[in-house]
């Protein structure tokens, strides 16, 4: 039952956003805006949405899709002992994976940022090699990043720079790309890497999925 509104569906805006869409009439509702989103996740009652220019995490409530809070992401500081340091103060997000005690973002600069949900604030940051975190997905409060040549991290809620794993297929080394969790299985998605005519890895025409 009940009328059908005559409002139609939100109007975006140039700068970007995010829409909640009803699976069943596929109608859309809750617009809110956000600057070049790059990343969006859901869990417990709220949605996680990274932006890629703004440097910013932005928290909407599921029900209502109102803006809960806004979370700012501000790159390490200082010289890395994992890569580069970029001077130009911008964590270009590009995938959010959230937990009832945890929300991961990672970067393609190598930088990964949790923040913890019940305060809305970042409470650990860290750089991998540089390009090496790509997504990331959780089961319960576990993280699981696709960490690229470096192979698979697992991430804890308020843990320490998490120990990464090589994974090598065949005798040789992989670029892990994609993660995803089902039923308590972890999936992984990746190329196996081949040395080049100057001894350098590349990408080969092969690629894998495991468990």
């Amino acid at each position: 039952g009940g009328e059908s509104s005559s409002a139609g569906p939100p109007t975006p805006t140039a700068t970007g956003g995010v829409l909640r869409l009803d699976p069943g009439t596929l109608s859309l509702s809750a617009w809110a805006a956000v600057a070049a989103p790059a990343a969006a996740d859901a869990s417990n009652g709220s949605v996680w949405v990274a932006g890629f220019t703004n440097n910013e995490v932005s928290r909407f409530d599921t029900k209502t899709g109102e803006l809960i809070a806004t979370v700012t992401l501000a790159p390490p500081s200082g010289p890395s002992p994992n890569g580069p340091s970029f001077s130009d103060g911008q964590f270009l997000a590009n995938d959010v994976a959230a937990s009832a005690n945890a929300v991961w973002v990672t970067s393609g600069r190598g930088y990964v940022a949790e923040i913890d949900p019940s305060t809305n604030r970042v409470v650990e940051e860290y750089q991998l090699s540089p390009d090496s975190p790509q997504q990331v997905a959780v089961s319960g409060d576990v993280g699981w990043l696709a960490a690229g040549e470096e192979g698979i991290a697992v991430l804890r809620p308020a843990s320490a720079v998490p120990k990464v794993t090589p994974v090598v297929v065949g005798g040789r080394p992989t670029f892990v790309s994609a993660v995803t969790v089902y039923r308590g299985q972890v999936w992984i998605a990746g190329s196996i890497l081949q040395p080049d005519d100057k001894g350098r890895l590349t990408y080969s025409n092969q690629s894998f999925v495991g468990v």
